[in-house]
């Protein structure tokens, strides 16, 4: 069911697993998420009703959810497929044992599914069959040279900022900048 901000929720049932509410809009996918480890449990509930031989996959701390993903069938064969060639703690290929999988990337989205209760369709959370996106790297920190020193002295006087939080933003050239800029925001602290 869709809401008037296009977010979806369920109807009923408790929130032990992650649907697709968790997905944002308006893409309704999430292009990198991290499954920390998958745990096999011979009898699960899910929204009061007993589930037999489940795969439920954690994921690493993320801004979308805190819950678990019980993978229906499906997922649990995408994944397996998309691992299949990975090694895993024992040496040996995964080979669909995806209970053996950790730190896994993966895309989520949303597709069309049958509906359980009334055979109907809705849409279900769903491991894509496109690769995740490649994992964000860190932007490099621009380099202070000589010609900037006056310049970023200015800036973080201004800002208030001693020469850790510039060290933090940026690197020197050699040490005689840093040393500069360094006595320089010294000067100008209050006594």
């Amino acid at each position: 069911m869709e809401n008037q901000l296009g977010n979806y929720y369920r109807k009923t049932g408790n929130h032990d697993f992650c649907g697709c509410e968790i997905l944002p809009p308006p893409k309704y996918e999430i292009e990198r998420i991290v499954i920390d480890h998958i745990v096999f449990h011979n009898e699960i509930k899910i929204n009061g009703q007993k589930k037999q031989n489940a795969f439920v996959a954690y994921f690493t701390p993320n801004p979308y959810t805190t819950l678990p993903f019980c993978l229906n069938s499906g997922n649990a064969k995408r994944l397996a497929k998309k691992t299949w060639s990975i090694v895993v703690e024992d040496g040996l290929e995964c080979q669909g044992r995806i209970d053996l999988l950790h730190n896994i990337p993966v895309r989520l989205c949303r597709e069309l599914t049958r509906d359980p209760s009334d055979g109907g369709q809705v849409y279900g959370l769903r491991i894509s069959q496109l690769d995740p996106a490649p994992e964000p790297t860190p932007d490099p920190k621009k380099v202070i040279t000589a010609d900037k020193v006056d310049i970023i002295i200015e800036w973080a006087k201004n800002q208030g900022y001693g020469i850790d939080n510039v060290a933090k933003m940026y690197d020197f050239a050699d040490d005689a900048i840093r040393k500069k800029i360094s006595d320089a925001l010294i000067d100008d602290l209050p006594e």
